[in-house]
């Protein structure tokens, strides 16, 4: 998905910016990229990739048409949830326009774990989760050159972004960490 593919670039940025990636793996980055290029192409259509790119393509059609955006097709549910935060600011529960997945409201996601903190606990809510995020980050940061202390901020840092795409409250390996 988009968030995943995001938070691996927007983590490989992080671990070169922070001086956790040799020269050598730089190196090797574009031999990758030709590779995984090249085992899409040829394999393209037997990975069913084709039929998700149609559906993805239609997705984006018709977020495109309600008012979003084609970069992310997340914006309508951003909105809808942030409105929701807005509506009920300090307890949370405030009402939610919801305005995906073929209006089903059974389906629905706001597509970002701070937002649906804010939706739970309002303002004070969506402050203490984002706190519960980022203590670790401030921790792991002080302990990045040390291999252990580096692997674990890198794994922490694309958690902390992949979150903010999708809603993630149900799942254990947000927890875990």
């Amino acid at each position: 998905c988009r968030g995943a593919i995001v938070a691996v670039a927007c983590s490989f940025v992080f671990l070169v910016i922070a001086g956790l990636v040799s020269t050598r793996a730089l190196l090797a980055a574009p031999l990758v990229l030709i590779a995984g290029a090249l085992v899409l192409g040829l394999w393209w259509t037997q990975l069913g990739l084709d039929k998700s790119w149609e559906s993805t393509v239609e997705r984006q059609r018709r977020d495109k048409e309600e008012g979003g955006s084609m970069v992310a097709g997340r914006q309508n549910e951003w909105k809808a949830a942030a409105l929701g935060v807005i509506d009920s600011p300090i307890f949370g529960g405030g009402e939610v326009e919801r305005l995906s997945y073929f209006d089903n409201p059974e389906m629905w996601a706001s597509h970002c774990t701070y937002l649906d903190a804010g939706l739970a606990g309002g303002l004070p809510g969506m402050a203490f989760f984002i706190w519960f995020v980022a203590k670790p980050l401030i921790g792991l940061w002080h302990r990045r050159r040390e291999l252990l202390g580096g692997c674990f901020l890198s794994i922490y840092l694309i958690n902390t972004i992949v979150i903010s795409t999708t809603s993630a409250g149900q799942v254990k390996n947000l927890w875990i960490l």
